[in-house]
């Protein structure tokens, strides 16, 4: 979880995305940062109506299992900071 204690910015759980609630954001990079579990299976047309709002407002939007969030945290954890790196917002 290195990668992610290096970034400046403050990350907030959970945001509120009117009219949506992301799991966690970072207000000042803006991404959203969705954990989701099982039933995100059956929900796919809502979860991209909800990125598709998010990245309307400039948001990036991620998106990890929670499986790997505890199986590999630490790789979910550089996943992020790459993008933060790279300036992918």
């Amino acid at each position: 979880m290195d990668a992610v204690a290096a970034c400046p910015a403050q990350v907030h759980p959970p945001a509120a995305g009117r009219p949506y609630i992301v799991d966690f954001a970072c207000r000042t990079i803006k991404i959203a940062v969705e954990i989701d579990c099982s039933q995100h299976i059956d929900a796919q047309s809502y979860d991209a109506r909800r990125t598709a709002f998010l990245e309307g407002l400039g948001w990036r939007a991620m998106r990890f299992w929670n499986s790997d969030v505890r199986e590999n945290a630490d790789g979910v954890a550089e996943a992020i900071a790459a993008v933060v790196a790279a300036g992918e917002l």
